[in-house]
């Protein structure tokens, strides 16, 4: 209701939150005689009422700061600088609003970004962030101002502590900067959670998708370590217990400030204060106790650390752990003896207890992970607890320090090679739809009635015939029936595109959408367990956003991204790399099969340079037994005229371009194809505008019928059987591009070619669209193929073999190597 009060920004919704507020307790206390239930509804209503003043005073505070007008303004910088697509961002803690909204500064481009804890002065206006844009993060750390400064200035570090810690920090981060490499950077992540480089973002991807996310950045389980150790040396200099405690409590302080104050840290630093001081004074120590303790101090101080993922999930998973983890141990000693049970049976009872929030915020849930925190959960301790100690000797030996994190750097990539292994199995990560409000009900009545029950086995014997029972069950529902039809189905990802070509068990994904957990939603509702192929139409996010969804759930055999020269294009084929063994740049009149579905590249023609991002989209037609398909991308005018000079026929489904917005409508290629039905993949309530009013007349105008992802969810075309019998004769028939069109004076003058007709076993001379110049090739069959063999000269060209099977295989790869004629 807090968050609600906020994002209106009106007074009427606060004032009915406080008078139902008020209400409910009269009503609550006047009907119920118990005391101890008066007791909750109090605190209860103390929460509340926190809650909205605390959103109430965020809104007055910000508005009081815009009214200022253009001024000088000084603060802290409260993360690490963050850069983006639109520049780099810095948040600021302004001395004018100490405990009250925090600025976000677009740094000026050129001027050197300030680090954590730096002093910075700002010339601008503040400016209120519109809040129906924000969300419940945003609502937690206060971020509703925003600052374009004119003039900035870094005026050193704070005071005293923040001052001290965040210059030893940024020492830690340049010497691990300078070792270099993904260890350096996963460790930096893990003490100090600085924002990932590109290495540690692929080994935060791999992380989560073995299901041990929080592995890598700053958590409890690296707290637990350093405590661990710090406790261990202060015994080994001859500390008493009041000196242990002492050295611990300073040590948590000094994590905590250093990673910047994330609240799940916090928590885990109170938790473990609590308990050393507990057994310093002689008092029991209970953990749910503390944990709930702890839980009420937090937000009773913030009421916004409601919103905060990383707090929800690691209280989730600790309830989890103190109820359960003695009946997963119990459950999982015949199968794995007593002492790998218990580590097993607590990473068991987290992982499940967090399954609907994982299903909910990821996408999916990681099967692999409560093995995958048993077996890395060590290194990633032991990572932790050496580079601490390489850490604080940075300021008194760097030479020494050096050495000593990069142990830690080494045990760190050990970690991280262990959860890409684990990445790249089969079926480690399930997609699942989004979770109802029914399942999560059924599964919190579950745990109770399980936590009540108590279910111990009495046979070993039923346990092993249980656990496989659940094995069976769990490889059915991911390796079940797919649909056996050929169909295309453009899913619906909001404002992206991602569109499944699929004939029985075989698959090809064109563009991914721009968020991996709405890909993987998506891919959960199609019932898609494996990909042949993906085809990234153009390097724009809302075409190659959810690539690092595919992590996994389904990991394609090749990607395909345009053959042209454009250094965006050349970044995303360089990531796809990393993905995939096969990366092929895909060019007109190249052609493969997914089962029985032919499908050809009709643009781009291969090096074109200087087209704009759009006119750079793989265009492809699709052959099913139902007709035809045109797959667009986001192909505008340039693009789509280059399209009909191949293709200028009618097709029966046309994906339209660019979400249907009016730069994507060319009434002279739609007139040519004139698409029976007209498919969009568009978000609700873009602020783009899509799709146009132009190019919905335009399409109605050629009598095709529209269908929207935005009105109809999930669009699906399996045709009227029209064109059956034309293109199951091209299916079976071999395709070869750039063959001759004649079987008959194969090498006179006047022949062109490149159009895609039956394979053709004569050398022939054609025109390479990777060549300037024309050779004598050899036609042959593959699936992507580039067609004919060149004898010579070195040429950038693909070679390729014969093969009869209708499944669509990996791509061959384009070498600069002479190749040698294939055989025919």
């Amino acid at each position: 209701m807090a968050l609600r009060c906020w994002l209106d920004g009106g007074g009427r919704s606060t004032v009915v939150a406080w008078v139902a507020l008020a209400v409910s307790c009269l009503v609550v206390v006047a009907a119920v005689r118990a005391r101890a239930v008066r007791y909750v509804v109090l605190v209860c209503a103390l929460a509340f009422a926190a809650a909205l003043a605390h959103s109430g005073s965020l809104v007055s505070r910000a508005t009081l700061l815009e009214s200022a007008g253009p001024t000088t303004w000084s603060g802290t910088v409260g993360t690490d600088a963050v850069t983006g697509a639109f520049g780099t961002s810095v948040e600021v803690r302004l001395d004018a609003a100490p405990s009250g909204p925090v600025a976000i500064v677009s740094w000026p481009e050129g001027a050197p970004a300030p680090g954590y804890g730096q002093r910075v002065t700002l010339d601008g206006r503040l400016k209120a962030r519109l809040r129906a844009d924000a969300s419940a993060e945003a609502f937690r750390r206060g971020e509703i101002l925003s600052l374009r400064p004119w003039k900035v200035s870094i005026r050193g570090w704070a005071a005293p502590p923040l001052g001290w810690v965040a210059s030893w920090r940024a020492g830690v981060l340049a010497a691990l900067k300078r070792l270099g490499g993904a260890g350096a950077e996963t460790l930096a992540c893990m003490l100090f959670a600085a924002p990932p480089g590109p290495q540690a973002a692929r080994v935060i991807e791999n992380a989560r998708t073995a299901g041990v996310a929080w592995a890598v950045t700053t958590s409890g389980l690296h707290l637990a370590a350093i405590v661990a150790m710090v406790g261990a040396f202060a015994g080994m200099v001859g500390c008493g217990r009041r000196g242990r405690a002492v050295a611990t409590v300073t040590t948590l302080g000094i994590a905590v400030l250093a990673a910047g104050l994330r609240l799940s840290l916090v928590r885990a630093a109170i938790a473990a204060a609590v308990a050393m001081l507990a057994r310093l004074v002689g008092r029991r120590r209970d953990a749910t106790a503390a944990l709930g303790a702890t839980v009420l101090l937090l937000v009773a101080l913030d009421p916004a650390a409601s919103y905060d993922l990383g707090l929800l999930m690691g209280v989730v998973a600790l309830i989890a752990i103190a109820a359960f983890s003695g009946l997963a141990a119990t459950w999982l000693r015949p199968l794995a003896g007593a002492s790998v049970s218990r580590a097993l049976g607590a990473s068991l009872a987290a992982q499940v207890g967090v399954a609907p929030i994982s299903a909910s915020m990821f996408g999916g849930v990681a099967l692999a992970g409560p093995v995958t925190l048993a077996l890395t959960g060590p290194l990633v301790a032991g990572a932790a607890a050496v580079g601490l100690c390489g850490a604080m000797i940075v300021p008194l030996w760097p030479g020494g320090a050096d050495a000593v994190l990069r142990l830690a750097a080494i045990v760190a990539q050990g970690a991280a090679a262990l959860w890409a292994f684990v990445a790249r199995a089969p079926a480690t990560f399930v997609a699942s739809p989004e979770v109802p409000w029914w399942a999560w009900a059924v599964w919190i009545l579950g745990a109770c009635a399980l936590w009540a029950w108590w279910p111990c086995p009495r046979r070993a014997a039923r346990v092993r015939a249980g656990a496989m029972f659940i094995a069976i069950a769990l490889g059915a529902s991911i390796f079940g029936t797919v649909p056996s039809s050929a169909r295309i189905q453009v899913l619906d990802v909001g404002q992206g595109d991602a569109v499944l070509v699929r004939d029985g068990p075989h698959t090809l994904l064109v563009d991914t959408g721009p968020d991996p957990v709405t890909l993987r939603r998506a891919l959960a509702r199609a019932n898609v367990r494996s990909l042949e192929g993906l085809v990234l139409t153009h390097a724009h996010d809302d075409h190659t956003g959810g690539l690092p969804g595919l992590e996994g759930v389904a990991r394609p055999a090749w990607i395909g991204v345009p053959d042209v020269e454009d250094d965006a294009v050349e970044r995303l084929a360089s990531d796809c790399a990393a993905r995939t063994g096969t990366v092929v740049r895909l060019r007109r009149d190249m052609s493969w099969m997914v089962g029985a579905t032919r499908v050809r590249v009709l643009w781009p023609t291969g090096g074109e340079r200087r087209l704009d991002a759009n006119d750079t989209s793989v265009v492809l037609l699709v052959e099913q037994e139902g007709g035809r398909a045109l797959l667009l991308g986001d192909a505008e005018e340039r693009a789509q005229r280059g399209v009909l000079d191949v293709w200028s026929a009618p097709v029966e489904m046309l994906k339209v371009a660019h979400h249907g917005s009016s730069n994507g409508n060319v009434p002279m290629a739609l007139s040519a194809w004139k698409p029976r039905v007209a498919q969009i993949s568009v978000g609700t309530g873009n602020r783009f505008g899509h799709p146009s009013a132009t190019a919905l007349d335009s399409l109605a105008a050629v009598g095709a019928r529209i269908e929207r992802t935005d009105l109809q969810g999930d669009l699906e075309w399996a045709g009227d059987g029209s064109g059956v019998a034309a293109v199951a004769a091209a299916a079976r028939s071999p395709v070869c591009d750039n063959p001759c069109p004649k079987r008959t004076s194969l090498h006179g003058p006047g022949l062109v070619c490149g159009t895609v007709v039956a394979w053709l076993s004569e050398n022939c001379r054609t025109s390479s669209p990777s060549t300037s110049s024309t050779v004598p090739r050899n036609c042959c069959w593959s699936a992507p193929h580039a067609g004919c063999v060149t004898g010579w000269p070195p040429w950038q060209t693909s070679t390729s073999t014969w093969r009869r099977s209708m499944a669509a295989r990996p791509p061959p790869t384009r070498s600069s190597m002479r190749p040698t004629p294939c055989p025919s």
